[in-house]
């Protein structure tokens, strides 16, 4: 039997799928990553948030400290809003990239570790990326691709020789890039329909093709 007096379902934008309780427990405005980030910092803030290998452990504030500050470095270098591109491992630094370009209102690109050659200048010219982010023994690899595309800095998770430069970009060692900048709050958060990720697909049907996630994908 029907009951006409039950309360009308909260629907996923776009679909037929519920909202659970956990997901409805922050307003839309509010449905982001950097949004359940600062409530986690309030509640459990020096607690682990992720362990990389069983040894480097982040907290929850102290991925949104770093976040900030890669936020605050990267509007300080006039790459507002920036496309930041990853080619990382599974280390700490990729948070800290990849919250930071959500937090500074523009975009992360993850790639392929793997990626060289033409294909690693052509992946970087679709993401549009301004910011290239490397793990350090994946520096020698851009040697490979004729060019970057449109980046125009290269940070590096490791130590760099001062006046370092690559395809005529300069590198930077990301830690003392970050090393001027407090973990500032930005002035506004994202909205959840605003762009956050670019996710290459793994082109077995064709090339690979940039999948947009806004923020509120994150979320879910």
């Amino acid at each position: 039997m029907n009951d006409r007096h039950a309360p009308e379902p909260r629907l996923l934008r776009g679909t037929g799928a519920g909202l659970g309780p956990l997901a409805l427990r922050f307003p839309y405005e509010q449905r982001t990553i950097l949004h359940v980030l600062a409530a986690q910092v309030a509640e459990r803030g020096d607690q682990d948030w992720l362990v990389f290998d069983g040894a480097d452990r982040l907290t929850f504030r102290q991925a949104q400290n770093e976040a900030y500050r890669f936020a605050a470095a990267v509007q300080a270098a006039g790459f507002s809003p920036p496309h930041v591109a990853l080619l990382m491992r599974n280390q700490r630094e990729f948070m800290t990239a990849f919250l930071g370009a959500q937090a500074s209102g523009g975009v992360a690109a993850p790639l392929n570790p793997e990626l060289r050659g033409p294909l690693l200048d052509t992946m970087l010219r679709r993401c549009e990326a301004r910011v290239l982010v490397v793990s350090a023994d994946l520096l020698a690899s851009l040697k490979s691709a004729p060019s970057l595309g449109e980046v125009e800095l290269i940070l590096v998770c490791g130590r760099v020789e001062a006046g370092a430069r690559m395809h005529d970009i300069p590198i930077v060692a990301l830690d003392e890039w970050l090393a001027p900048h407090s973990p500032q709050p930005p002035a506004e958060l994202p909205s959840p329909a605003d762009l956050a990720v670019l996710m290459f697909t793994s082109g077995t049907t064709g090339g690979s093709k940039a999948v947009a996630w806004p923020h509120h994908y994150q979320y879910l």
